[in-house]
């Protein structure tokens, strides 16, 4: 997941940017400083943080609320939402990624999974809305996707808005709503790519 702010580029400027000179920052990572580091940008669930999101999931439903009223009090994660926390300062003010696997997809109706992915999303910032129209959160799908891109669940920070495919961006995050077997995905690090191009 990539984060961008001001807070994310007081960060970086906190470090001493000069302009025109390469930034020196965990930002700025190739794909084989990423490669050796994995262990420190993927995060796979235990069977207990599994519990605790199927759990918060039932609780945040058991409100009443409307999925994008839902907050971080409505989805309760003691155990990993420290480790979430850790994780969006990770990106915030290091490398500008995470990757977080074992979601209990399976486990979960669509309303659930909904719920679960923007319940999460409440532990790492705020709802925004990802398009012109306001929408924040629940499934959509965008004018000129095309049959590759499936309906998706959209979590809080979300800003894009509909591409077509193999095209790089940036936003907030994405989320199948049912998980994959495999697949790419492509990442690219606009810190190292500026300082490529300097």
């Amino acid at each position: 997941m990539a984060a961008a702010s001001a807070e994310a580029m007081a960060s970086i400027q906190g470090e001493g940017a000069v302009p025109f000179q390469p930034l020196r920052t965990a930002a700025a990572w190739t794909a084989a400083s990423a490669a050796a580091e994995q262990q420190e940008w993927l995060t796979v669930l235990s069977p207990v943080e599994v519990a605790e999101v199927l759990a918060a999931t039932d609780y945040a439903l058991s409100t009443g609320k409307p999925i994008q009223d839902l907050t971080a009090a409505d989805f309760p994660l003691p155990t990993l939402g420290p480790k979430l926390a850790a994780m969006r300062r990770s990106c915030l003010h290091g490398r500008g990624f995470h990757l977080l696997r074992g979601f209990p997809v399976d486990e979960l109706g669509r309303q659930e999974v909904v719920a679960a992915f923007f319940g999460l999303g409440t532990h790492w910032g705020n709802a925004r809305s990802q398009n012109a129209k306001g929408s924040r959160g629940g499934p959509r799908e965008g004018p000129g996707v095309g049959p590759w891109r499936q309906r998706r669940a959209c979590l809080p920070d979300k800003c894009c808005t509909a591409m077509a495919r193999g095209h790089m961006r940036s936003g907030g995050a994405d989320v199948p709503e049912r998980g994959q077997v495999g697949g790419l995905s492509r990442w690219a690090s606009s810190v190292s790519i500026y300082n490529r191009l300097l």
